[in-house]
């Protein structure tokens, strides 16, 4: 949690104090979404509104490139990303080693990217590996429903990807813009309280 004491869940009968509870923190709409029945709720990221899986079991929270690019947020650049963009043509280019050089000095920034946490490498359901790269600068993160009384999570940085799980979230548009909101930023408040038969989520500040 934020006072650094380990995160933890207490589970509540049907009433049980909660309404009680709830009366000092701050509500948020979930909606369902239909046949995959996962909460989202409207996460509001540099003053852009973009629908978000609720997803507790996400250790990090991740945009779609379509999300980072309408928040205005940019990835860190890995060594090999400027390499790559520089050395294209001419005589490198038909130099039967230079693939191969350059295939480890990819591997080589990308592993260390990895160990920074710059970067973060997952495995797809068809087996291609994803990168998930952080972004550049911090983003100002909200929910609510009213501009007087949301909630507001520190700046951080986050990451961003084209997660498979996202394409759930895009709808009829492909490649619309989606999130997952995940622990990273979850455990930054004190308390959660989660209501799925109500379809509300409650944070304290």
């Amino acid at each position: 949690g934020i006072d650094a004491r380990d995160p933890f869940i207490t589970f509540y009968g049907e009433n049980d104090g909660v309404d009680e509870l709830t009366k000092r923190m701050t509500r948020v709409d979930i909606e369902v979404l239909d046949q995959i029945y996962l909460p989202t709720v409207k996460l509001i990221v540099n003053g852009v509104e973009i629908p978000a899986l609720l997803d507790t079991g996400s250790p990090v929270t991740v945009l779609n490139s379509a999300a980072a690019q309408v928040a205005l947020l940019e990835t860190i650049t890995l060594e090999s990303d400027t390499e790559s963009g520089s050395e294209k043509g001419g005589f490198s280019a038909l130099n039967p080693f230079k693939k191969i050089s350059d295939n480890f000095k990819a591997a080589q920034s990308l592993s260390q990217a990895a160990q920074r946490g710059d970067v973060l490498l997952m495995m797809g359901g068809d087996g291609k590996q994803i990168q998930l790269k952080r972004t550049s600068e911090k983003a100002k993160f909200y929910l609510g429903n009213d501009e007087s009384d949301r909630v507001s999570f520190p700046s951080s940085y986050v990451y961003v990807g084209d997660l498979p799980g996202l394409k759930a979230m895009e709808g009829l548009v492909t490649g619309s813009p989606a999130a997952v909101l995940g622990m990273d930023l979850i455990k930054k408040m004190p308390v959660m309280i989660y209501r799925g038969q109500q379809n509300e989520v409650f944070f304290s500040a």
